[in-house]
């Protein structure tokens, strides 16, 4: 081995060490000489520590200090010739541009980023901490047996009650926004607090970021290019459509799009609304507007052509909006009906859907906040040949909305009096936030998969639960248990459905004009057990076309605030 003769060398080395029980050794000849030489290097590289100390001050106690305490082995301090203090992994310091992370601001870092993703809020685009909590028993680990009793009852922890840190140590998973396509869990070690474990999360996270270049030397996020272009006085901080900042219009809300608000309809003395229905030429649904679009201007086509693109297979295409609106005149009552729907179907395709099932029974006028109040609703239109004469079809309304959004798959429908099976959507009762397309009835029953397991002990573990998907070729669902395919009902078929990709990447696409193709890869194909499985109320064409209304309205909206 080489000799170290620089002494940021030999801090580098002091910093690969655990700072709980590691050490680092360095071997030299046992000569005076040589020794004296390493006390040279060691003392320099002291006063690199103290330096560096001296920035953050050396009495005070921070957070990184305290996620790493300083035990005590049974002979006393674990300090041994190599030397700690001072700096510890959990910090990164970019001296050209004079920028510090440590555990103390990586969450701050990380939300920083995730308000910058582009999108409007139509997503989590947070990410997801999951604290684990460990008990540790009297005789956890047989090596701390010689550990001070002391260590238990460190003041440096951060929650109040002393005794949960002698029986628990935390952990923590961090699940970065997915359109990021970071698809691993960033995992921590146990430590002794939860805060102390999301810290150390978010600073992976971070860290993991700045490699792959999303963030710059000062931990910005390169995203803000046109941040500059952004009119900053109409921009609201504390909305929850921040995270739009990053596109060249801010977020909108009914004020911004120059229309009247849904809830002014409701505080009128009447018991009518006056609304302006537009049409989406060859889309099942509608725009119903409290004012006339753009100020009752006509002029101008590119304001009335807007942009999407279908689901499965990705390619833009202009839809015609239609110029004149239709004028309509609704009841109250059904005013409140058209604005569940709305909800219901936005919820449904932005969040998944539990956010639409629990909450259809809600006061919708309540629930409706100002923040989503944007002047107008969706609804279901009657497909004609013209998108200028365009009507509301309040009998799919009414369907949707008087029916369960979700019913169960067993026994499966038959047609004609059911769906056909290319029209079914399939989400599990055990995983909701995936939906799958039916791609049709595998000729495998159900019985037939248990007989196998039953009679092989194998079969589980490495047959099905090792098996990978590939195009054509579907394994059983991942969520399924060992006993939930022993109790199902043995007669049923397992159901080929492929997974319905999410909406984000398809606004993404569509905003940069389809520049750049969008390749959702090989998507997840499963074998699903029917009663086990919940059917949509909505008809396949009825959820894909919603899915394309997403960033068709990013669109409108950009250009209502335009105009």
């Amino acid at each position: 081995m080489d000799e170290v003769v620089d002494p940021h060398k030999l801090l580098d080395f002091r910093q690969r060490a655990h700072p709980d029980h590691g050490v680092f050794k360095y071997i030299i000849a046992d000569t005076p000489l040589d020794f004296e030489k390493y006390r040279a290097l060691f003392t320099k590289m002291a006063t690199l520590l103290s330096l560096d100390n001296g920035n953050g001050g050396n009495d005070q106690e921070t957070l990184d200090q305290a996620v790493m305490p300083r035990l005590k082995h049974r002979y006393g301090s674990h300090h041994h010739h190599g030397g700690h203090g001072g700096r510890t992994k959990y910090e990164l310091y970019h001296a050209d541009v004079k920028a510090k992370m440590t555990l103390d601001n990586s969450i701050a870092l990380l939300t920083a980023f995730c308000h910058t993703l582009p999108g409007i809020k139509i997503y989590d685009n947070r990410p997801l901490y999951v604290i684990k909590r460990h008990l540790v028993g009297r005789h956890h680990d047989s090596r701390k047996r010689f550990r001070s009793t002391s260590t238990t009852t460190s003041n440096n922890y951060d929650d109040d009650d002393a005794d949960n840190h002698r029986k628990f140590l935390y952990s923590a998973s961090l699940k970065l926004p997915s359109m990021l396509r970071v698809k691993h869990v960033l995992l921590t070690p146990k430590v002794v607090s939860a805060k102390q474990a999301k810290c150390m999360a978010a600073y992976k996270a971070v860290e993991l970021l700045l490699k792959r270049g999303f963030l710059d030397r000062s931990f910005k996020s390169k995203l803000l290019i046109n941040r500059n272009f952004i009119p900053q006085e109409s921009v609201d901080e504390d909305m929850e459509l921040e995270t739009q900042n990053s596109y060249d219009i801010p977020a909108a809300t009914a004020v911004e799009m120059g229309l009247a608000p849904i809830k002014s309809k409701f505080a009128q003395d009447t018991d009518q609304a006056v609304m302006y229905l537009y049409g989406l030429g060859g889309m099942p649904y509608g725009i119903l507007c409290t004012e006339p679009l753009y100020g009752g201007k006509t002029n101008g086509s590119w304001r009335f052509e807007l942009k999407t693109s279908h689901v499965m297979t990705p390619a833009v295409q202009s839809v015609h909006m239609s110029t004149h609106p239709k004028q309509v005149t609704l009841p109250r009552a059904e005013l409140v009906l058209a604005l569940q729907f709305h909800v219901m179907l936005m919820r449904l395709i932005c969040y998944g859907v539990d956010a639409a099932a629990n909450h259809r029974d809600d006061d919708v006028e309540a629930a409706f906040s100002s923040k989503n109040d944007k002047g107008y609703i969706v609804v279901p239109v009657l497909l004609g040949g013209d998108e200028e004469r365009v009507d509301i079809d309040w009998a799919v309304l009414h369907n949707l909305m008087q029916t369960a959004l979700l019913r169960p798959a067993w026994p499966l429908p038959t047609t004609p009096h059911g769906l056909a099976i290319d029209e079914w959507i399939f989400v599990s009762n055990r995983r909701r936030d995936v939906a799958y397309v039916v791609q049709g009835i595998t000729p495998v029953l159900v019985g037939d998969v248990a007989r196998r397991v039953v009679a092989n002990n194998q079969y589980w573990s490495y047959t099905i639960q090792r098996a990978k998907s590939a195009p054509g070729v579907p394994i059983l669902g991942r969520w399924y248990t060992k006993d939930a395919l022993l109790k199902s009902t043995p007669e049923q078929p397992l159901v080929h459905g492929i997974e319905i990709p999410a909406a984000v990447p398809l606004i993404r696409y569509v905003h940069e004009q389809g520049t750049s193709p969008l390749e959702y890869g090989h998507l997840k194909e499963r074998l699903l057990i029917p009663d086990q499985t919940s059917i949509l109320s909505l008809r396949k064409s009825q959820y894909f076309e919603a899915l394309r209304l997403l960033p068709l309205l990013f669109e409108f909206e950009r250009k209502c605030q335009l105009s």
